[in-house]
């Protein structure tokens, strides 16, 4: 049990330190509906960490198939995301968004399509109506796997007596990316100075942060062994010690 605790803590770190800056992963998108798919290489899926654990994800380029035509949406972006941490390092997360008919569909074809007069200005009539995209991403530093879908359904109430479905069609988009990010660097709890081994030069280094023979953010994060705080101190140092004698 403990060591499996271990590994989740080191993921979860690992997951924590790559996500420092944005990373653009590249990939091939499959667009697939019932009427028809489609094929999207060198697409671009950006991942933001915009706090310990809130994620930002943008499709640059999202592209569905209704109709049996294609149609490019544009940019895609899924907002404040709270992302949970496996132990094989690798972030969840889940998100939707809602968009316009109009912004998923030429409207002039639908109204072309379905309407050529017989039931009136379709377009006027539904451009206003919104549909949820949904998405789910699995990611590391270097790998994502992306699942988004919608479902276009277009009903239309004929002279006030019934309803007419004009359009109802699933579309799932599946994204396979990489990323050219390099592993992170994870740094054994007591790694002051970040050499790979924790003895008692990390000791001397700690204890120069203290007496500020060296800058607070000299060793990064690695100075801090106590949570709760930002001080660097003798608390912090005793627990350093406590880590050596229990090796």
């Amino acid at each position: 049990m403990m060591k499996r605790l271990s590994l989740m803590l080191f993921a979860a770190f690992s997951t924590l330190a790559m996500m420092a800056a944005p990373i653009d992963y590249i990939g091939v998108m499959n667009v697939n509906s019932a009427s028809g798919s489609l094929t999207q290489p060198n697409t671009k899926v950006i991942v933001e960490q915009k706090g310990t654990d809130i994620y930002t994800v943008t499709v640059t380029n999202y592209t569905i198939v209704l109709m049996g035509e294609t149609h490019y949406v544009g940019p895609v972006t899924f907002y404040d995301m709270v992302g949970t941490v496996d132990d094989e390092g690798y972030v969840t997360v889940s998100g939707s968004t809602k968009m316009n008919l109009e912004d998923l569909i030429d409207m002039d074809e639908l109204d072309d399509l379905f309407g050529g007069g017989m039931f009136g200005d379709i377009t006027s009539m539904i451009t206003q109506q919104q549909y949820p995209v949904n998405m789910n991403a699995r990611f590391n530093y270097r790998y994502i796997n992306l699942t988004m879908d919608t479902r276009v359904t277009v009903t239309m109430n004929l002279y006030g007596m019934f309803e007419q479905e004009l359009l109802n069609e699933n579309v799932r988009n599946t994204f396979n990316g990489e990323s050219n990010e390099e592993p992170p660097v994870v740094y054994e709890r007591g790694d002051v100075n970040g050499d790979g081994v924790v003895d008692v030069e990390d000791i001397n280094a700690l204890i120069n942060v203290v007496l500020e023979n060296v800058p607070i953010d000299y060793y990064g994060d690695r100075s801090n062994l106590t949570s709760g705080d930002e001080i660097i101190d003798i608390v912090d140092i005793n627990e350093l010690i406590s880590i050596l004698l229990n090796q």
